[in-house]
């Protein structure tokens, strides 16, 4: 056998070991294109993902960059909660969406700093309310999630935060004119 054969065989055994992968790849990431981008919550029912979505745009509205629901926030928290989360944490925070569901509309925006007051009153967060429901244990978390999904969505990381894919050397004192004023993403 000579050179030139031995590359061919080598590069044919090589093109077969990954197309297997390159092909098994594309195939479970192949989905009917409807022309229609419809998600469902895997975790939330329909109410409660609707209530979700209300939540975090009250607490990340849209202004002159996007809401939190515009860049999948709701969608971020159903993920991290099927794939990430204790089986207490889950109940806790279906709870906590539930309660808020027993919310008259009008009243949610009150409830909400009512509870955002009480967090920030009281460190310890000891307290329960009625049925061991945790009011502010639950609020701290979905600002907690809201931000870190609002603020680590590729949206808000690209475009409105200064974004720099290649980093160079480290700059402690970067002035913010060069950055048009906006603050670095991590």
């Amino acid at each position: 056998m000579n050179r030139r054969d031995a590359l061919k065989k080598s590069a044919l055994l090589s093109a077969y070991a990954f197309s297997a992968g390159t092909i098994s790849a594309i195939l479970s990431g192949c989905n009917p294109d409807s022309g229609v981008a419809v998600w469902k919550p895997a975790f939330f029912s329909a109410d409660q993902n609707n209530m979700l979505i209300s939540l975090v745009d009250t607490i990340m509205p849209k202004t002159d960059t996007p809401g939190a629901s515009d860049v999948g926030v709701h969608k971020f928290i159903d993920k991290l909660m099927v794939d990430y989360c204790t089986d207490t944490e889950k109940e806790d925070f279906k709870l906590g969406l539930n309660k808020v569901l027993e919310v008259k509309p009008e009243d949610i925006t009150a409830y909400l700093t009512g509870i955002a007051k009480e967090a920030e009153a009281n460190d310890e967060m000891k307290s329960k309310g009625v049925d061991g429901y945790k009011s502010r244990e639950f609020f701290t978390q979905l600002r907690s999630l809201t931000l870190l999904g609002y603020y680590g969505s590729e949206e808000i990381g690209t475009n409105v935060l200064a974004y720099d894919p290649i980093p160079g050397e480290y700059i402690g004192c970067y002035p913010l004119e060069k950055t048009e004023g906006r603050a670095w993403t991590i």
